[in-house]
């Protein structure tokens, strides 16, 4: 799963992203999110992706899940992104914060979340 502009920086043009979407080879799953058609999608796969849209950090009861201090992920993911971004998604609870401080954030499954103790 990657960004678009993760892509662009690889050297893709938009032409070149559009057309990877059009015959099926890339999945769009949000705006500028895309993942290689065919697998699986998964609850850790829906986190993932709201988490590169919003360019945020899992936070709330999704970063409870990733951490195991509850057995199961929300229905809705819930990302954290700076008070400044402007970013606004269907189907993401977003919690805004001018306080997260890279001392805060950790990755779990190549996922950016909080840590534990900013989770709890």
């Amino acid at each position: 799963m990657f960004h678009r502009d993760d892509a662009r920086q690889a050297g893709l043009s938009t032409r070149q992203i559009g057309y990877r979407v059009a015959t099926g080879r890339w999945e769009q799953l949000r705006p500028g999110v895309y993942r290689i058609a065919g697998l699986p999608l998964s609850a850790h796969a829906t986190l993932a992706a709201a988490v590169l849209a919003t360019r945020g950090t899992a936070s709330h009861l999704s970063a409870a899940a990733l951490h195991r201090l509850t057995e199961h992920s929300p229905v809705t993911p819930e990302v954290t992104a700076s008070s400044s971004s402007g970013h606004h998604h269907r189907a993401v609870r977003l919690h805004r914060t001018s306080d997260l401080s890279p001392r805060d954030v950790q990755r779990i499954d190549g996922i950016r979340c909080t840590n534990g103790v900013r989770t709890l």
